[in-house]
């Protein structure tokens, strides 16, 4: 899995990620599962963020001043990739 923050004034889809949706083998979501998202960034074991940073990222989440976008593959849709968003 990778991860990383989006700036949305910046966004852009790249033309093979496009090509990719139009086939429908992905899913992309915003604030779906905000929860595996942030686990993911923390990595195996939460090496990367503690369970403080942990809360304080759900904590924002539910105040609304945090978004996940997450991106789904196909048939079972897993998770791939994903990002928190200031």
């Amino acid at each position: 899995m990778m991860h990383m923050v989006l700036f949305i004034d910046n966004f852009h889809v790249e033309q093979n990620v496009r090509q990719r949706l139009r086939h429908r083998d992905l899913r992309v979501t915003f604030d779906h599962d905000f929860g595996a998202v942030i686990r993911a960034c923390a990595g195996p074991r939460g090496q990367r963020m503690g369970p403080g940073l942990i809360e304080a990222f759900m904590a924002a989440f539910q105040a609304g001043l945090t978004h996940s976008a997450e991106v789904w593959i196909a048939p079972v849709f897993s998770l791939v990739a994903f990002s928190a968003l200031p």
